[in-house]
């Protein structure tokens, strides 16, 4: 296997810049002492078990991505290194003869593989041809036929046909791909060889088509050096990069050019001396470039698609390396698969280090490109005028061979082929035919047309979709874009103006400045399609028109000037203002689109939402059928998707239509008759119809018609269907609603002709009139004078309803202080109104009133914070209202705040003057120090040299040594310094920084400052260092200044002369002293200034509130029809009816009003709002109820019961009088000084705990009776009321603990006999007890919820859910629960033995079995077999009769609707006040069933989970008693039998855990748990909450307003 002098391949990538391997097939051994007939092969392997150096036909170099490993086309060579001929097929019998060669590494025979890659070259065959003979030649035999017929340099191979024909080849040439192909290359160049000897180009192998396909987000380390598939987006391109493979050199001396030295190792090896022997120079060789042999090779970087891209995910991208011919094969926008080697290289630290990073760059060497996505249209378009030789690298998905063509062809002589494609574009979308043919008139667009003179117009279509939303335009939109060639998909919102068009990065591979195409240059030859239009900026809307009409971008940023392609149709959706379309204005007004850009769209679709029942239900049977249909097959006649793509993909590559002279004719003819409509007989006025922007989309659109027939003319019908569409579009967008007629100055200046001419008409008459009356002693004249009058008349109305204004606040404050709960505005069960005679436009001015009011109150809110800020209470001395003037206020408030804000700025600016100087002084004293100390040092070190020179002169001194260590003053190096402060935290990195950008080039020295010096910028307290930075140079200075601006280091002048540093440190401390004395006077006046305000504050503060609460108050009321009198309609309760006028007399009264004001109840069906009279004791417990929802008007109110239930059943889970008695403590301290806490601003936490205070009391109190009944302080029992009942048998009570006690008293009177604590037998009695009692409270809880579900269906009058609600929810509760709750009593009454458990169990499983043991009480079988039915019955009791009774009464009320007299009593305005809101809409009875159908299920199943809620009772009381006894046993007792030291510890820590976990947590816990018993247990069975609450206007709501 000998090889001629090209490079192969390696067989590996390098690990670093300068290890690389050798070719895959030199990187072998073999035996030794073997000889062949043709040549002999190396025996001996090298030292290092590696071949001798061949070049690679995957070359290397050191440098980065743009000069990676690639792969070249040559063949590779074998481990010997002496010259043999080439193998050529007929050396079977020495490969047989020959020992075995295998990859380096592998088990891998050369000769195994090379014989399989000839029998799969030679004798495979595809589907196609497997019936065919034997003898004929393969699929690739007869493709080197074509290769070598063409000339061509590759062979393409498909991976799918390796696997089909050797699976085992196939997996060596995935896994090693280096090896393989370059063995696939040889046997391809000795088949060549064998069949055309004199072929001189090398052919190679291009492998394609893998049988898996990765994702770039799943490349990793696995895969490198191996062949892998990836599918993508060019984003971006390099310009082509020119490397080098051979290099010649030329002797400068004799001028000999030596031969070609091959690239070795990524290394050119330069010869030292010339080769010639006569001349033999040394270092005379210089490379002649000219001679020199170049490959492409360019970097293309990959981008995942769209659809790839996991949610929330970012897209992934890759590099990949082209060579040769591969080099522009595909251009920024193509969707391409590629498949090659998946390759890493390492980095250098540094450009000349040998050092390499750990972390390396990966990349692929690309073998293979062809296009994707077969459901797009090919990209290519014979309009391209610069498509150089036509040899595209990238193959494309459609290969039109000689039967598609023809099908093609056949499918266009159709005559219906045009309402067919129309059919099969977006068939899941219904209707919109004329829509659908624009849009497939836009992907087979016209032709572009190049002038001589260099003009050119466009043949792309640009379409603007508008209408409402739910109209499918969108969908519109994404299917254009995934049929589209180079489709690209964006949003107006997202979208900017270098988005769209391009922007300047700079490449991370090269460092070069480069431009990255946006959305439009990328959908070159492409349809761009833009959703939401409307949202789009201005910015990047302007962009659009040159692409639009030019169909260019042009680029001038960054030293960039460029004009980019950009010939992409353009797809623009668009929504109008306001979501809904308005057909009385324009499309201008409609979208707000510049008209300038709209008349660049060829055709504007409308897609209005028309109510039509007809259309409706056409369309909804089509959008439910797409659920449940296949929606291709439910349309007939419609092309698949594939069919349809490459139909549109031939007649845009291959059609290419021509007017004909009809054409022609007919286009003129139309033009000018549609230009004719816009003139009117007999009338000089003229309107646009059509512009000629009109006539080139005539074209267009025509030259698109005749596409679709694959028609080399255009026809007189394309441009008859051409107008139609035209026409079609512009009725809907440009046409003029107020003359019915089409105007294009609709779309190109936005206003139409007859609005122009009107406005001027009306324009000219109005200058007319004031001409014509605008005379001396005129009509104008006593005109002006009637508006003098007018407007004095105005002024008293003015003063007159200033004066009533006034009366209204002084009656409000009057009502105010006389009736705190009434409101103009809020709650009760009787509507009211109120009716202000004689005042007009309150409502108007009030609005005015609030804002003046508003920023009153802003400024007060400053006035606070500054008063916190310098430490200044507001004084509480009182002042009177009366002394108090609103406008004088006013004006006051403003003058305070600008004289108060000016001070601020002025101290602000003194403080920072101040700020700066101490730094200023700081700097001037430590630099100093520096220079003087470096200056010291250089003083010392001159004159030791000076020492050691004169100590050491002898005969071999130079005599011109001061010469040549003199400097001319010209050339010696001035530095220069800046110095600053910067901080401390700062230094090290700021130092670093400076060193690494003047690469060292400097002499920094800092010196700490001992104090944390005011930044004069933030105003904070820094600790800073004092820099000194010594540079040398303009550059070096530029960086350390940026760098100081980055760092926020100040930086402040200094000087080296001694004499000046000392007078700039006097100057700045004089000026250091003068701005204190200035400050200290401005804060002291800002203080006194402050102290003003805040002797003031508390009164303004408090009329300006009352005053916005007031005018908010009368921006509520209306006026009446006759605007002469205010009404107010409010809700007040009934019983304050009397009050609320005896307010309203006396507020007229002292306002001296001359009329009384109307007080008149009002009848309404609005639901009232509810209200709850409560106090300090119940009001807590009224807001645990409303926390779950406020109570509808009248209905039962939970809040009486849970008074007591709340903290009884709290109590029950917290049983022990001890705990109940600290609680109990702990409550009284808030409920003895409520009063002064009430005052008091409470923390969080403690003011939720003070409002509930009473609600603790409660429970402390039951906590202590049920301590009682638990028998429990401290878990430690008591005999409080009697001596225990038991005892032991003797005195020695030796067996207590096994034969128990014996009762010889009477039963413990009260609770749990103590004698049971600390026993065997005490948590199963306890847990027996506790759980026995949690159900039978839980269920006398959910039947009070029931019952009290009876009372509201009474009260409420609606029989139906007394019928069908109350009674069969309390049979089913009470026949399961209520019936196990009398099983419990029964047992503890007689004592029985019998298990509740099984008779529960058994009572569902077998009903009818025998009770035995577990009966309670004769005929208990009958009755639970009774009790089981009534649960079952009441079931569909709840579910089935309500909703048909609701359907029948519903129909009923509605059937005879006719006029009735109006009843006026109160029973009926109840009953219709009670109706369901939805009592006249539509009724839904599977709403109603369905609804009946969850409240059944939740009821049923509710009561069993509610049930089992309550256990928790029991659960909480066992663990609270359980932690109560483990704290007194292990800690108390356990520390008493220790000294007094442990004993002091151990009472300690009983406290600590007491109060923190059973007083806090524990409490905590029972009270949530509580909490939830309550609204989930108890209130969901009888308690709707959705209701609001009645919120009465009152001072006191308004007094917290500001915080």
């Amino acid at each position: 296997m000998a090889s001629d002098s090209s490079p192969g391949r390696n067989n590996n990538g390098p690990s670093s810049p300068d290890e690389f391997a050798s070719s895959p097939v030199g990187n072998t051994y073999s035996s030794p002492g073997t000889r062949t007939r043709r040549r002999r092969r190396s025996t001996t392997p090298l030292p290092y078990n590696t071949p001798p150096t061949n070049q690679s036909r995957f070359a290397t170099s050191e440098t980065t991505p743009t000069t990676t490993p690639h792969r070249t086309r040559h063949h590779v060579s074998t481990p010997s290194s002496d010259g043999g001929p080439p193998l050529s097929s007929d050396a079977g019998d020495d490969i047989d003869e020959a020992t075995p060669t295998f990859v380096w590494g592998t088990n891998i025979s050369v000769q195994d593989v090379k014989a399989a890659i000839q029998m799969f070259l030679k004798h495979f065959r595809d589907g196609q041809s497997q019936g065919s003979e034997i003898y004929d030649e393969g699929k690739y035999m007869k493709g080197i036929h074509k290769v070598l017929e063409m000339e061509g340099e590759w062979l393409d191979v498909d991976a799918h046909d390796v696997f089909d024909y050797d699976g085992e080849l196939y997996g060596k040439m995935v896994r090693y791909p280096l090896e393989v192909l370059a063995i696939f290359d040889i046997v391809l160049m000795d088949i060549v060889s064998l069949i055309q000897p004199l072929f001189e180009k090398h052919v190679q192998v291009r492998i394609f088509n893998l049988k898996g396909s990765t994702t770039m987000r799943n490349l990793n380390p696995a895969d490198i050096e191996k062949m892998v598939s990836l599918k993508g987006m060019i984003i971006r391109c390099s310009s082509i990069i020119p490397e080098i493979r051979e290099a010649v050199f030329k002797c400068l001396v004799c001028g000999y050019f030596s031969d070609p030295v091959v690239v070795d190792r990524g290394r050119i090896s330069e010869p030292t001396t010339c080769l010639k022997q006569e001349c033999l120079a040394k270092n005379s060789m210089s490379l002649v470039h000219n001679r020199c042999r170049f490959a492409d090779k360019q970097i293309v970087r990959l981008q995942e698609t769209p659809d790839e891209i996991p949610e929330g995910g970012t897209p992934h991208t890759v590099s990949l390396l082209m060579h040769d011919k591969l080099v522009d094969t595909g251009k920024p926008g193509d969707r391409i698969e590629v498949t090659g080697i998946y390759r890493a290289m390492s980095v250098r630290i540094g450009p000349t280090q040998r050092t390499v990073k750990s972390l390396f760059k990966t990349y692929i060497d690309c073998l293979h490109i062809k296009k994707t996505d077969k459901s797009r249209m090919l990209s290519e378009d014979p309009m391209e005028v610069d498509n150089g030789d036509g040899s595209r690298g990238i193959e494309e998905g459609f290969q039109f061979d000689e039967g598609k063509i023809e099908q093609l062809k056949e499918l266009s002589r159709k005559p219906d082929i045009y309402d067919r494609l129309t059919r099969s574009l977006a068939p899941n979308i219904w209707e919109l035919d004329d829509v659908k043919r624009g849009l497939l008139c836009q992907l087979f667009g016209g032709n572009t047309l190049k002038l001589l003179s260099g003009a050119s117009f466009r043949g792309d279509i640009n379409i603007l979709l508008v209408g409402d939303p739910g109209t499918s335009k969108s969908q519109l939109l994404q299917y254009i874009h995934k049929l589209s060639p180079r489709g690209i998909y964006t949003s107006g919102r997202g979208s900017s103006a270098v988005g769209l068009t391009a922007y300047v990065s700079k490449d991370p591979e090269t460092g070069e400045t480069v431009l990255e195409s946006g959305a439009l240059v990328l959908s070159d030859r492409g349809i761009c399609c833009i959703d939401e239009f409307d949202k789009m900026s201005e910015n990047a809307r302007s962009m659009l028109h040159e692409v639009m009409e030019q169909q260019t971008v042009s680029i001038a940023k960054a030293g960039i000037i460029a004009s980019l392609n950009a010939r992409t149709s353009v797809l623009a959706c668009a929504n109008p203002i306001g979501s809904r379309y308005n057909p009385r204005v324009s499309v201008i007004d409609n979208i707000h689109l510049p008209p300038t850009l709209l008349s660049r769209f060829d055709l504007i679709y409308l897609i209005l939402d028309k109510a039509d029942e007809q259309t409706d239900r056409h369309l909804a049977k089509h959008i439910v059928s797409l659920h449940f249909e296949n929606p291709e097959s439910a349309v007939h006649d419609v092309l698949d998707i594939a069919t349809l793509t490459a139909y549109v993909s031939y007649a845009r590559k291959h059609i290419h239509p021509q007017l004909s002279d009809e054409a022609a004719e007919e286009l003129t003819r139309g033009y000018v008759e549609m230009r004719r409509r816009g003139n009117f007989p007999g009338s000089s006025k003229k309107v646009i119809t059509a512009t000629p922007r009109q006539m080139e989309s005539l074209i267009r659109l025509s030259e698109a018609l005749a596409r679709i027939r694959f028609s080399d003319l255009v026809q007189k019908h394309d441009v008859t269907e051409a107008f139609r569409l035209l026409e079609v579009a512009m009725q809907q967008s440009a046409t003029d609603h107020s003359t019915g007629t089409i105007d294009m100055d609709l779309i190109t200046t936005g206003v139409s002709a007859s609005e122009r001419m009107r406005r001027e008409n009306l324009a000219s008459a109005a200058r007319n009139i004031i001409m014509e009356k605008m005379q001396l002693e005129g009509p104008s004249m006593r005109l002006l004078e009637r508006e003098i009058e007018s407007r004095r008349g105005e002024e008293r109305k003015w003063r007159r309803q200033e004066q009533e204004e006034d009366a209204v606040r002084r009656w409000i404050y009057s009502g105010q202080k006389r009736c705190s709960w009434c409101s103009l505005l809020s709650l009760s069960n009787l509507l009211i109104t109120l009716s202000l005679i004689s005042a007009t436009s309150v409502s108007s001015n009030s609005k005015t009133s609030i804002k003046k009011f508003g920023e009153m109150a802003r400024k007060l809110r400053f006035f606070k914070e500054q008063m916190e800020k310098a430490g200044v209470t507001p004084s509480t001395k009182p002042v009177t209202q009366a002394e108090i003037d609103v406008d004088d206020l006013e004006v006051k408030l403003g003058e305070l705040e600008a004289e108060l804000v000016e001070m601020n700025a002025n101290s602000e600016k003194l403080q920072r003057s101040y700020n700066e100087l101490v730094e200023y002084k700081l700097v001037l004293n430590k630099a100093g120090e520096i220079f003087s100390s470096a200056l010291s040092s250089a003083t010392a070190q001159q004159k030791e040299m000076e020492s050691q020179q004169a100590g050491e002169e002898s005969l071999d001194t130079p005599l011109l040594q001061d010469k040549e260590i003199s400097i001319e003053s010209s050339k010696q190096v001035k530095l220069g310094f800046i110095t600053g402060l910067v901080p401390k935290e700062k230094s090290m990195p700021f130092e670093r920084i400076i060193f690494r950008a003047t690469r060292g080039n400097v002499y920094i020295r800092q010196a700490a400052v001992e104090e944390p010096v005011v930044d004069p910028v933030s105003g904070e307290k820094v600790e800073k260092n004092v820099f000194v930075v010594f540079y040398s140079g303009e550059k070096a200075k530029t960086k350390i200044l940026k760098i100081c601006e980055a760092f926020g280091a100040n930086r402040y002048s200094f000087t080296e002369d001694f004499g000046k540093q000392v007078q700039m440190i006097s100057e700045v401390s004089g000026r250091i002293s003068e701005i204190k004395t200035a400050i200290d006077a401005g804060l002291f006046h800002r203080s006194n200034l402050l102290r003003t305000i805040g002797d003031q504050f508390v009164p303004w503060n408090t009329l300006v509130r009352k005053e916005k609460s007031i005018y908010h108050t009368l921006n509520m009321l209306s006026l009446d029809v006759t605007k002469k009198c205010l009404v107010a309609e409010g809700w007040s309760p009934v019983f304050a009816a009397k009050q609320i006028q005896d307010a309203l007399h006396r507020a007229a009264f002292d306002s001296n009003s001359q009329v009384e004001t109307i007080f008149q109840i009002l009848h309404t069906t609005e639901l009232p709002p509810t209200y709850f009279r409560t106090n300090k004791f119940t009001s807590a417990f009224q807001d645990i109820v409303d926390a779950y929802g406020v109570a509808k008007y009248q209905e039962a109110n939970p809040g009486v019961y849970t008074i007591v239930t709340f903290p009884f059943l709290f109590a029950v889970m917290f049983g022990d009088w001890g705990h109940g008695i600290c609680l109990l403590l702990a409550t009284l301290v808030f409920i003895i000084r409520e009063k002064k806490l009430s005052g008091q601003k409470l923390g969080d936490i403690t003011e939720m705990t003070f409002g509930g205070r009473y609600v603790i009391l409660m429970m402390a109190l039951f906590s202590i009776y049920t301590g009682f009944i638990y028998n429990e302080f401290f878990s430690v029992p008591f005999e409080l009321f009697a001596p225990s009942a038991y005892a032991c048998r003797d005195i020695s009570c030796r067996d207590a603990t096994t034969d128990g006690l014996i009762k010889v008293r009477p039963t413990y009177p009260f609770g749990v006999d103590p004698v049971w604590h600390g026993t065997r037998s005490e948590l199963p009695f306890l847990n027996s007890l506790k759980m026995k009692m949690s159900i039978l409270l839980g269920v006398a809880q959910m039947n009070l919820g029931i019952i009290l579900s009876y009372f509201n269906a009474t009260y409420f009058k609606n029989s139906l859910n007394i019928w069908f609600q109350f009674i069969p929810q309390i049979i089913f509760l009470n026949s399961l629960f209520g019936y196990l709750s009398l099983l419990i009593i029964v047992k503890w009454w007689t004592g029985s033995q019998a298990d509740l458990y099984h008779t529960m169990i058994y009572m569902f499983l077998s009903p009818t079995d025998e009770l035995g043991e577990n009966q309670l009480f004769p005929g208990q079988q009958t009755a639970q077999l009774v009790l089981l039915l009534l649960a079952l019955v009441s079931v569909p009791w709840m579910l089935l009769p309500k909703p048909f009774l609701l359907k029948r009464q519903h129909k009923a009320r509605h059937q005879g609707e006719s006029y009735v007299p109006l009843q006026s009593t109160e029973e009926s305005l109840q009953l219709e006040a009670n109706h369901d809101s939805h009592g006249h809409e539509e009724f839904e009875f599977s709403e109603v069933f369905v609804h009946q159908l969850i409240h059944t299920i939740e009821f049923v199943l509710g009561a069993i989970s509610n049930t089992a809620s309550y256990l928790r009772l029991w659960a909480l009381s066992l663990a609270h008693s359980e932690l109560s006894s483990v704290f007194y046993e292990k800690v108390l007792l356990l520390a008493w039998g220790y000294n007094i030291v442990a004993r002091l510890v151990g009472i300690i820590v009983f406290i600590f855990a007491t109060v923190g976990v059973l007083l806090v947590m524990e409490t905590l816990s029972a009270f949530l748990h509580a909490l939830r018993l309550h609204w989930v247990e108890f209130q969901n069975k009888f308690y709707e909450g959705d209701g609001y609450k009645f919120y009465p206007f009152s001072f006191a709501s308004v007094n917290d307003e500001d915080e």
